[in-house]
């Protein structure tokens, strides 16, 4: 078999509800610069209920390379283990589908992950801004400057949470086992911090290979209690799932490492109290979550980063989060506005 007649590189879209954006998204996947028969394209469609999966048929009718999933709505880490399982390629690049990445950048990427016989690459975002047009460019000039253990790369560097920025080797995923964890929200940190820390030969490409597109309606908007209620407990899950990660490392990581993954737990606990006074939950809930978040110890924030999020803001809501009276004082502040502004 040659280089040409198997598959180097998968790539994995999640896709639900995804119409307006699909094609585009789609389109920067096969007008990559990569051979005809070295990559496949897995549109897992998680129960969508426009014509996305409609377009990924016409898609798929048109290019080979194209393999399509149709499963019942699982969530999108349902539908990325789906496309897990069915890959084939050398590595695995996760895309969003209201995304889309750079022509050219894969090959570049592919190729630096093969030499350095990598098992993950990661690589920069860019943003697309108002006018449709990214904020930056992707560049296949520039080089490597190292390659870490993913030990050594926590703790030297602020990983992004996002799997999209990461080309990851398949016989590595395979051998760690490590999946998404699914029906849980926060799911793409735990499963990017649990594949970093496992790799031995992990590097970073400094140019943005990946495009993001700010897509309102991809989040969940709903204002029910039991929405509030169901984040709060998936941000819960995955602070003790950090938490048990640390415990399980003392000894054998070093202590930069260890002090990554603190700063880390205690920002998902930063955003959870956040989300908790700006949620429609009542003063007394709010109260009696902070109140859990306290008896769990995870409460006053110790390791909580002002290098990874700099600027008085993020002060002075640290402040409020570690003191209870002005905690309180803001949830019973922010209730009042909401019924002010009705």
């Amino acid at each position: 078999m040659t280089e040409k007649d198997h598959i180097q590189l998968s790539f994995i879209l999640p896709m639900y509800n995804v119409e307006r954006f699909l094609d585009k998204c789609i389109q920067s996947l096969v007008q990559q610069n990569l051979a005809r028969g070295t990559f496949e394209i897995i549109l897992v469609n998680d129960g969508s209920k426009d014509n996305t999966l409609a377009i990924a048929q016409r898609w798929a009718s048109e290019w080979p390379e194209i393999k399509i999933v149709d499963q019942k709505n699982s969530g999108q880490s349902a539908a990325r283990n789906a496309g897990i399982n069915l890959a084939r390629g050398e590595y695995i690049w996760f895309i969003d589908s209201d995304d889309y990445i750079f022509e050219k950048s894969s090959l570049c990427l592919l190729n630096l992950a093969k030499k350095n016989k990598l098992d993950l690459l990661t690589f920069d975002v860019t943003y697309e801004t108002s006018n449709h047009k990214p904020l930056s460019v992707f560049s296949d000039k520039k080089e490597i400057q190292e390659v870490f253990s993913g030990e050594v790369y926590i703790a030297k560097y602020n990983y992004n949470n996002s799997p999209c920025l990461y080309l990851v080797r398949r016989e590595f995923l395979m051998q760690t086992g490590i999946k998404f964890i699914e029906g849980v929200y926060c799911e793409d940190g735990l499963f990017t911090m649990s594949i970093i820390s496992e790799a031995e030969k992990i590097a970073h490409y400094p140019s943005a290979g990946y495009v993001y597109f700010n897509n309102s309606s991809s989040t969940t908007k709903s204002k029910l209690p039991s929405h509030y209620i169901k984040i709060a407990n998936d941000f819960v899950f995955a602070i003790a799932f950090i938490e048990n990660y640390i415990s399980a490392s003392q000894g054998l990581r070093c202590e930069e490492y260890l002090q990554r993954l603190k700063s880390r737990k205690d920002s998902y606990i930063f955003f959870l109290c956040i989300r908790l006074i700006q949620s429609g939950l009542k003063s007394s809930e709010v109260l009696e979550w902070y109140g859990k978040l306290i008896a769990r110890r995870w409460i006053p924030l110790l390791h909580f980063s002002h290098i990874e999020y700099p600027g008085v803001k993020y002060k002075l809501a640290k402040f409020f989060i570690n003191h209870r009276l002005f905690f309180t004082f803001l949830t019973f502040i922010s209730r009042f506005a909401k019924g002010f502004s009705k």
